[in-house]
């Protein structure tokens, strides 16, 4: 069976239906999550999203304040760390989730126990911004312009969709967060690190 990139990380292809089934069945989500850990790829930032002016701070404000009023209780404890933290939950994942500050810092919340962390590495920054104005599309300026220079995935070939055998990977996003291509020093750092 062949291995196949999955947003950074090389599982068996078996092993990415079988997670995203069980995601499914648990969480009750049509969205995998992007299996990240704060700080688990590339090294320590801290988030933050450029140029949040004051019109965009009101579109994160309205967009929490909207989150926060769902009723949904498969998202019941993630609401809870949001309204605890003020932060809007831009990039789910297995055990917490990457929030999005007013300001437009971005930290790691942790649903075992609550925490929060600034420490954000580049890649889950850069897939936080892409989930994020996909979930939240009032925020559309939180998604990456890509220019010129940026390097096609080779993950994806460029499409932007992770192909298993032959098929499309359903709800399993690629490295490049779907977008088909990365900035050129993120795409340098994870280069580095493919085995």
């Amino acid at each position: 069976m062949a291995i196949h990139d999955c947003t950074g990380l090389r599982v068996r292809a078996g092993e990415l239906r079988r997670l995203e089934s069980t995601w499914s069945a648990v969480a009750g989500r049509a969205d995998p999550p992007f299996l990240l850990r704060p700080s688990s790829l590339i090294g320590r930032i801290v988030g933050r999203t450029p140029d949040v002016n004051e019109e965009h701070r009101n579109l994160i404000r309205l967009a929490l304040a909207r989150y926060l009023g769902q009723v949904d209780p498969r998202e019941a404890v993630w609401r809870d760390l949001a309204r605890r933290h003020s932060l809007l939950p831009i990039l789910p994942d297995w055990t917490g989730f990457v929030g999005l500050r007013e300001d437009g810092a971005v930290f790691w919340v942790s649903e075992d126990d609550g925490s929060l962390s600034p420490d954000i590495d580049e890649h889950a920054a850069h897939l936080a911004k892409i989930r994020g104005s996909e979930l939240f599309p009032e925020l559309a300026f939180l998604a990456p312009t890509v220019s010129p220079d940026w390097v096609q995935c080779w993950s994806c070939g460029g499409s932007g969709r992770v192909i298993i055998e032959g098929k499309a990977g359903g709800n399993i996003r690629c490295l490049c967060g779907g977008i088909g291509s990365l900035p050129p020093d993120l795409a340098a750092r994870l280069r580095r690190m493919r085995p």
